[in-house]
């Protein structure tokens, strides 16, 4: 029996988590679907098809490929050991896959905008492999509860019987290629999910987490793992900082004075709420100011600057993003910032400075959005 997506903003995410519960697992695919369509809706990079948002198989596959890339190092730094396992036989074979990347790059560190860039041809290989290991694995179980159907996200056009040639036409390109590859979404689905991201991604983090533990079946340190799995610090920002603190004019983006000699580098949008270390989302502040807002969203003249900066360093940027080969696609952060502020409410607090918070403004937070490019 297909289930109606509800409209019902908090009944709609205690059905997400039901759903998450109660669907079988032997892997922690599910969870990696779940935050890549969480992703997606929230950088608005949905297609539209009739009067429904979609996604494509193949964004999907690109976001699951970036949430594996980091978890393919090994679980402790400065080790040869396997990265931890996230199936139930072997290892899951997306995360094979990506492991057979980094031995065909010969750097099992290499960030994936570096390797994306070095091979162009194995990275499409590779993420074309993803895509097909989705359409056949998570997507069409990911809504099966007790061997029935519950299309509560979205609706797909094929099923457990697909085929590889199916795919690999439409992969190619191939006139005779009838494989639909849109997921589409339910109504208000995209809307919903990009609104309870906050909520959901810690909740999601936690399923993966306790799932990992599990199949490794060892004990493992909760901050660790959660660090290792899903933490900021793994890609290490240290060949974009001196850059970003010219950009910057040696000033603390916060608070405007002189940055010392230990200052830090700042994810804007913080990272719990959306992990996105692209080259727009980098600010540089004093040690204080930074550990002081930690995860906390800046309030709208903060973001009123960070409007403004960026459409003044932008070509700045992006210049640094191709020399260091880092992530450079701004529109993304600015839509996901877009995302985000927009859905607060005058009850919703924003860190102004150091130990000092105000309600949000939402008039004056609309007028700031509208005035990004």
């Amino acid at each position: 029996m297909k289930k109606k997506s509800p409209t019902n903003l908090i009944v709609f995410g205690e059905e997400v988590l039901n759903l998450l519960h109660r669907t079988r697992t032997v892997s922690t695919y599910k969870y990696a679907v779940l935050l890549g369509i969480i992703d997606l809706c929230m950088e608005h990079n949905l297609v539209h098809d009739g009067d429904k948002e979609s996604i494509t198989t193949r964004q999907l596959a690109e976001k699951v490929m970036a949430l594996y890339w980091p978890q393919t190092l090994p679980y402790k730094k400065q080790t040869d050991s396997p990265p931890l396992k996230q199936n139930s036989g072997n290892q899951a074979k997306i995360l094979s896959l990506i492991i057979d990347f980094k031995k065909h790059l010969g750097d099992g560190s290499v960030t994936l905008s570096k390797a994306i860039l070095a091979d162009k041809d194995e990275y499409e290989k590779t993420v074309r492999e993803i895509e097909w290991t989705l359409i056949h694995m998570p997507l069409p179980k990911l809504q099966r509860v007790d061997h029935a159907s519950n299309e509560l996200l979205y609706s797909i056009g094929w099923d457990d019987n697909v085929k590889r040639g199916q795919v690999s036409e439409y992969q190619r390109a191939k006139p005779s290629s009838d494989f639909d590859n849109l997921i589409r979404l339910q109504h208000g689905v995209a809307d919903n999910l990009a609104s309870l991201s906050s909520l959901l991604r810690p909740l999601i983090h936690n399923l993966w987490m306790t799932q990992v533990a599990h199949l490794n079946k060892k004990k493992l340190e909760d901050s660790q793992l959660e660090e290792y799995l899903f933490g900021a610090s793994r890609i290490p920002l240290t060949p974009i900082k001196n850059r970003l603190r010219d950009i910057h004019k040696d000033e603390c983006f916060y608070c405007g004075g002189k940055l010392p000699n230990s200052y830090e580098v700042d994810h804007f949008i913080p990272w719990a709420r959306y992990p996105d270390n692209g080259i727009g989302n980098l600010v540089v502040a004093d040690r204080k100011c930074n550990g002081n807002k930690s995860d906390f969203l800046a309030s709208e003249d903060h973001l009123e600057k960070w409007r403004d900066h960026i459409d003044e360093t932008s070509d700045d940027r992006i210049q640094l993003a191709r020399d260091k080969k880092w992530e450079g696609d701004m529109g993304r952060t600015t839509g996901v910032a877009t995302t985000i502020y927009s859905a607060l409410t005058g009850d919703a607090s924003l860190w102004q400075g150091i130990d000092r918070f105000a309600s949000a403004k939402p008039e004056r937070i609309r007028s700031i959005l509208g005035g990004f490019r």
